[in-house]
């Protein structure tokens, strides 16, 4: 009876010191059609690099899906933790219509979390509304500052997000002033911030937004969002060259976006990524599309994406050296 005994506290003691495993994070990428020129607003070649980088990160830890140039079904949200959009946005969102708006808005009210990256970071104006009290902000033409390439030092909010980044530079297409979803900006935090300046120069400024550019006040280009009825929102509106995903700090924020948006806790150090060479970066290009190389090579590329991480560089990839 005794030795029963014992037996049965053994089973007991060896399960409370054997805990479940934690389930693996699962990710669905969506992304729009590839728009503009070489390098640029490249969703699905940009996209294959942070899912890779995601899964280098987390190996069995994370499961991804990539929807490209469509729309998931209601099985693909419903595996899902988080989901990240990477398209055009306005008129070309692809979280367009009361339909998709409504998909979204009962994925974030189950407590899932939707990340937006550039453009993606806009509506269609019928769509205005609901996606302020989805996101946190967006961003509004005749409302917020567009379509302009500037140089950016980011400044680095505290939160989860920010875990192991350091601030760093960029040029790149950062839209700002966004339309927020109260006065208050309840439940938003800044992850990265940038003052355009008072001479900064955009094709269409409205009053508004000029007054705070003449204040020179910091400008936030990428934030956190804690919904009320639940759910994680991350934007960042940045992300219009491919190659910016090369820099160790633009991409471990995404890939801590998509941790905290999940509902996982953010390492201390932030999600380690190896950094994607230049001839990886070229192969999801050729891979993705059928746009036409200028004539870029691996060898011309790599010593500039090394450059991009030293502290104080950024690269307009409008005009690389090698050009």
């Amino acid at each position: 009876m005794k030795r029963f005994y014992f037996a049965l506290m053994a089973i007991s003691v060896m399960g409370a010191v054997m805990p479940k495993a934690a389930e693996p994070l699962s990710v669905l990428f969506i992304t729009g059609v590839d728009t503009h020129g070489w390098g640029v607003h490249d969703h699905n070649p940009s996209t294959a690099a942070l899912s890779e980088s995601l899964q280098k990160a987390m190996g069995e830890a994370v499961q991804i899906k990539v929807v490209r140039n469509s729309w998931p079904t209601e099985d693909d949200f419903s595996k899902a933790d988080v989901c990240v959009v990477y398209s055009d946005g306005w008129g070309r969102s692809v979280i367009k219509g009361a339909e998709r708006t409504g998909q979204i808005e009962r994925f974030m009210n189950g407590g899932k979390g939707v990340l937006r990256i550039h453009w993606a970071t806009g509506s269609d104006p019928a769509d205005n509304k609901p996606h302020r009290a989805l996101f946190g902000g967006n961003m509004e033409n005749g409302y917020s500052v567009h379509s302009t390439l500037w140089h950016q030092k980011f400044a680095l909010g505290e939160h989860p997000i920010t875990s192991g980044m350091k601030p760093f530079e960029l040029v790149d297409e950062c839209y700002f002033f966004m339309h927020w979803w109260d006065k208050e900006r309840t439940g938003v935090a800044d992850i990265l911030s940038a003052k355009p300046g008072p001479t900064f120069k955009a094709g269409s400024v409205t009053p508004k937004a000029r007054e705070s550019l003449q204040r020179d006040e910091a400008q936030t280009v990428a934030w956190a969002f804690t919904r009320p009825e639940g759910g994680r929102a991350f934007s960042y509106t940045g992300g219009h060259f491919h190659w910016d995903w090369a820099n160790d700090n633009a991409r471990k924020m995404i890939l801590n976006a998509i941790t905290w948006a999940g509902g996982r806790e953010v390492p201390e150090d932030g999600v380690n990524s190896p950094r994607p060479t230049a001839e990886r970066l070229l192969t999801f290009m050729t891979e993705a599309q059928k746009k036409k190389n200028p004539g870029w090579t691996a060898e011309a590329l790599q010593p500039l994406l090394e450059q991009l991480n030293q502290p104080g560089e950024k690269i307009d990839w409008r005009r690389p050296p090698f050009k």
